[in-house]
């Protein structure tokens, strides 16, 4: 009872500075010097030698980040789910393999746990501010995992964060192709087709949908980075599993789309 009021409490307080993150970003990210600077592509890598030009970036993909995850954040455990995933494939890493892993992520881990479990039963919501809470500490554990751990190929930071960060992407290009304003919120993000998808088709009781999609979508990432996890140091094989992910999604969203005008 308690634990629910203190997070309804910040909620209600984080709702009030969200506007204003991308201010705190900057900030944080020159206060605690977290910057990008290795993409494993020459030319890019002289240019983020430049420290203003790498501050400038990592900002840039904080907001992508963040935007993404708040794309996401329609369906129950979703987002919080994936986080998890994200968290537990960084403590799986660096336990096997000897890696630095900054030890507040356990705590992350357990608190991500929690909400899941209220957010599962619909008894907590995120919110837009929750969804940039939660991907915020996300991105400090990724970019404080791969600032010192220099071996790590940045592509495993890509592969972990393709969802949200592509979300944001797509949703921005097919809002410029169908002459839509882009800040405008519009419900043909993926996740929102496929619960549409479930639900003409009636597979599962409405009741359950909500959730149940989350999760499908959640067990097809935990799929994905369990096969490929292993290969950290590895950037083609993990730009192989990043361009795998894009096919599929490109796929499915086709598929859905295609079906869903056909009912």
């Amino acid at each position: 009872m308690y634990f629910l009021i203190l997070i309804k409490f910040l909620h209600q307080k984080l709702e009030f500075c969200y506007k204003y993150y991308p201010y705190y970003f900057l900030l944080f990210v020159i206060f605690n010097d977290l910057r990008i600077t290795d993409l494993r592509i020459g030319l890019f890598n002289e240019l983020l030698d430049i420290k203003y030009v790498s501050i400038i970036f990592t900002v840039f993909c904080l907001l992508i980040l963040l935007n993404g995850s708040n794309f996401l954040d329609g369906l129950n455990t979703l987002v919080i789910g994936y986080y998890i995933l994200v968290s537990g494939i960084l403590i799986l890493v660096s336990a096997q393999f000897n890696l630095l892993l900054n030890d507040n992520i356990f705590y992350f881990l357990i608190f991500l746990i929690i909400i899941f479990l209220f957010n599962f039963f619909g008894k907590i919501y995120l919110g837009d501010s929750g969804s940039y809470l939660i991907s915020f500490f996300a991105a400090f554990f990724i970019l404080d995992f791969i600032i010192n751990n220099v071996r790590v190929s940045p592509y495993l930071v890509c592969l972990l964060l393709w969802y949200p960060a592509f979300e944001n992407l797509f949703s921005i290009l097919r809002r410029i192709l169908f002459s839509t304003k882009i800040h405008k919120a519009d419900q043909s993000h993926l996740h929102q087709m496929i619960f549409k998808f479930f639900l003409k088709k009636k597979l599962i009781n409405e009741k359950y949908l909500n959730t149940f999609t989350g999760n499908i979508i959640n067990f097809f990432n935990f799929t994905i980075f369990i096969l490929f996890y292993k290969y950290y140091l590895f950037t083609k094989f993990l730009a192989i599993a990043i361009l795998f992910n894009l096919f599929v999604y490109l796929i499915c969203y086709l598929y859905i789309k295609k079906k869903l005008n056909h009912f």
